[in-house]
Order: structure tokens, then C-alpha cells, then sequence
């Protein structure tokens, strides 16, 4: 009988005039949203109910004939949640349908939507990632500079081998940003110090890069520090003030990506994935010794390297598309040997220097043009501000689990859109990428 009450009550408030009108059996208003309802006065409970169409029916008498709730009613709300609950937090066509067996809402199909919108418990399954406005390519991937004057560094693996003090080993993949070369290396082990020699040996044989773009990895948080701390001890008890210059003028600069973000280093991403997709295909389930997997590690390498930058046209006639190696020794290092021209060492220098131009000019008309199409995220996502309530998305944790946190500093990026916060929870303060977020409506 509260629960009767409560409704008449509600419907004395907002459906007054209609109230009126049926009680001495008058028509309803034309302009009345009640009017495709066809409601009628029941005097058993003295409320408002739908009249429909399915009076003949032999269904319950609250499912023909179901009380009627106006969208303003504080009610509405309450309501809702029961029926919501009651379906194990269903979706929006099923706590609807499931409420108008007993209580008809007025436009009950948006509010039902909008309620399992702020449903915080729903909001952790039904979310979907969020993503931004592609970001303009950095400066690393359109200007020219020398092979690997910039690049980034990932690992991959482990791969396993035959040996006997070394039963795994890793692969640490270095790409020239510009050029998309490829250099590869066996690491024995994911340590700082396994991974200052594979370092070493690149810049043996490719030249010391200016700038480093890895990820977040402790293996390359270390090696930073530790050239860090290198380079601090020189600036500090250098006594050849020359030395010290020299040091200071070729300093890499190493930069890491955020947090739990890949595709900030996507170019990296794809060179694993390229490169683990030979290993496969080429080694399958073969357990190779340590001699043997270095040199199927080379030949990946100088397959990945001979790859065309930009797709290849159809006519016979065009000249052979520029690829990495080209960068690296003039040109593909699947290419067939050609016959020795002799020449002297002036002219070899100024060919090669003509040849580098080329290279370049080729790799402006050709391959710069198509880094310009983005492929994905053409809009904008949601606006992400200090205090926004969020949720950490770990991917090693169901959605149950994710941390509930608060927006304390954002990081636009050169088109002022936000990509990267930095989000406090209970357990301490996170920098996240947006793709890691679900943004809490409240």
C-alpha cells in the first residue's frame, strides 16, 4: 500500500491536469504526452494507467495496464536502480521491458540509457578504450639526419637455444627513425649491464645517436642512468676542460615514452612484430645454437632493411623504390654484385655524396607523402582535465580491479590536446596515456 501511495502522490503532482480530465471522463488535451497511451482512471488504487492495446490479453493486470511515472518525478531514479539491480545490471532493453510489466516511464527508453550511462559498476565492462586526435608525426620522422642519428630501441623474445650456459636470449631492436633501418642484437639477458654491450656494439658500427626513444623497461631506465651518471662524473671531476666540451657537445639525448603506452613508440612495435614474424616462419620449432641464430638474425636484418619504404608501381619502367639499406650502403642488400668500375677516389666520394642527395630527394617525393593519411583516431576523444575521477585500464587486471583515481596534471602535447596525465590513486601517482583511462561520469 506505501508503494500506491507513493505513485498517487507522484502522479497528483504531475499529471494533475489529466487526473482531472479522466476522473469526470473528459477528453485529454491534445497537446498531453498521454495521449498515444490512451490512460484511463483506475478507482481501485485511484492512479493513472496506460490503457494500450492488450486488454484482451491474458497476461497480469500491472503488465496490460501499467502504472504510469512522469520523466520529472524524483521517483524516477529509485526506480529505475531497483529494476537494474534486479536484472543483475542488464542492459537497457531488458530493464526496460522488464520494468513496464509493472511501471510505465514516461520516455523511459532515453532515462534507462542515461542511468546505465552513470551505473559506475557498468561503466568498468561497457566502456570502450579511449582514444585522440592522431598527433602530427615528430620531428625525428620528417627531417633528414644520418642513419640511426635518431632512433628508438625495443626488446623482444625470449628465443631459446641450444647451449649450455645459455638456454634464452633476447633480441634488442634498434630503428632509425627516419629511415626505418633496422639493426638487431643478441642480449643475453634482460639486465642493465647485458644490455650496455649490445649499445656499445651498436654505436660501433652505426655511429653514436643523438637521440634514444625507448620505452619504460627497467633494462633501458637503467642503462640511462647509468650514462647519466657517467656523464655527470666527467662534468664534475674533468680536468681538461676540451674533454669535457667534447663530451658534453655528443651527448645522447635518451627519451622515454609514457607509461603503459606502445603505441607512443609504434615504429618500434612494428619492427618486432616484423621481425618476431620471420623468426617463426624461418625457424619454427627448431632449437638453434647461438652461432646459428645470429646468423638468421643477421639475414632478417638485411631482409628487413631491403623492404620498400612506399609501395612499388606497376610499371616496368620506373626505377627500383628506395629502401633502408639504400641509407646504409647504397643500395639493396638483396641486390645482385655488379661488375667494378674503376674509378678514382675523388670521384668515388663525390658519386657517393650524389648518391646520398638522391636518396634523400627520392625519400621526400616518395615516402614523406605517405606518412601525411592518418589511418585511425580522425576525432576527437573525450576532454581530459585536472580533478576529472578516471580509471586505470591495466591490462593485467580485470575491470573490477582497476583503480578508481583522480587527474592531478595533463601534458598537451604541440596541438594542445591532452594524450598523457597524470592520475592520482590510493596506492600513488601514475602517468598514464588516455588509451589507459575510462573516464568515471560524475
Amino acid at each position: 500500500m506505501a508503494k500506491m501511495l507513493t505513485l498517487r502522490l507522484d502522479q497528483e503532482k504531475h499529471f494533475k491536469s489529466e487526473l482531472n480530465c479522466l476522473k469526470v471522463k473528459r477528453e485529454l488535451s491534445k497537446t498531453s504526452k498521454l495521449l498515444n497511451l490512451s490512460p484511463f482512471f483506475d478507482k481501485n488504487y485511484d492512479l493513472l494507467r496506460v490503457g494500450g492495446r492488450l486488454s484482451l490479453s491474458n497476461y497480469p493486470t500491472d503488465k496490460k495496464f501499467p502504472i504510469l511515472v512522469s520523466e520529472k518525478s524524483d521517483l524516477v531514479s529509485l526506480l529505475i536502480r531497483k529494476y537494474h539491480e534486479d536484472t543483475l545490471h542488464g542492459g537497457g532493453q531488458l530493464v526496460l521491458n522488464t520494468m513496464r510489466e509493472e511501471i510505465w516511464i514516461i520516455g523511459g527508453r532515453d532515462l534507462v540509457r542515461q542511468f546505465i550511462r552513470r551505473c559506475m559498476r557498468c561503466v568498468r565492462f561497457s566502456q570502450q578504450p579511449t582514444s585522440q586526435f592522431m598527433a602530427n608525426l615528430p620531428t625525428e620522422r620528417i627531417m633528414t639526419a644520418k642513419p640511426f642519428a635518431q632512433c628508438g630501441i625495443d626488446f623482444a623474445g625470449p628465443f631459446e637455444i641450444k647451449e649450455a650456459d645459455v638456454s634464452k636470449i633476447y633480441v634488442a631492436i634498434f630503428v632509425c627513425l627516419a629511415t626505418k633501418a633496422i639493426h638487431l642484437e643478441m642480449v643475453t639477458r634482460l639486465t642493465e649491464e647485458a644490455y650496455i654491450l649490445p649499445l656499445k656494439r651498436f654505436t660501433a658500427r652505426r655511429g653514436k645517436p643523438e637521440k634514444i626513444l625507448s620505452d619504460n623497461g627497467s633494462d633501458f631506465i637503467g642503462a640511462r642512468n647509468d650514462l647519466i651518471k657517467i656523464k655527470e662524473l666527467l662534468d664534475k671531476n674533468g680536468t681538461d676542460k676540451s674533454v669535457v666540451s667534447f663530451v658534453n657537445s655528443q651527448r645522447t639525448e635518451w627519451v622515454t615514452i609514457p607509461p603503459r603506452a606502445p603505441h607512443f613508440g609504434g615504429l618500434c612495435e612494428a619492427a618486432v612484430e616484423s621481425m618476431k614474424r620471420h623468426m617463426r616462419k624461418v625457424i619454427g620449432l627448431q632449437r638453434l645454437s647461438f652461432a646459428e641464430f645470429l646468423t638468421i638474425l643477421n639475414q632478417i636484418e638485411a631482409v628487413l632493411n631491403s623492404r620498400p619504404l612506399y609501395p612499388m608501381s606497376s610499371d616496368p619502367k620506373d626505377p627500383t623504390p628506395l629502401t633502408p639499406a639504400h641509407f646504409l650502403i647504397g643500395e639493396s642488400l638483396l641486390t645482385l654484385p655488379s661488375a667494378d668500375i674503376q674509378v678514382s677516389t675523388n670521384v668515388r666520394y663525390r658519386l657517393l655524396q650524389n648518391m646520398i642527395k638522391d636518396f634523400w630527394k627520392v625519400w621526400k617525393r616518395d615516402y614523406l607523402i605517405t606518412l601525411q593519411i592518418r589511418k585511425k583516431w580522425f576525432t576527437d576523444g573525450p576532454e581530459f582535465k585536472v580533478g576529472n575521477l578516471v580509471l586505470l585500464a591495466e591490462d593485467n587486471e580485470r575491470p573490477l580491479e582497476w583503480k578508481t583515481g583522480r587527474i592531478i596534471e595533463v601534458y598537451p602535447g604541440n596541438d594542445l590536446i591532452v594524450r598523457v596525465v597524470k592520475v592520482k590513486t590510493t596506492t600513488g601517482e601514475y602517468i598514464r596515456p588516455v588509451a589507459k583511462l575510462r573516464k568515471l561520469p560524475v
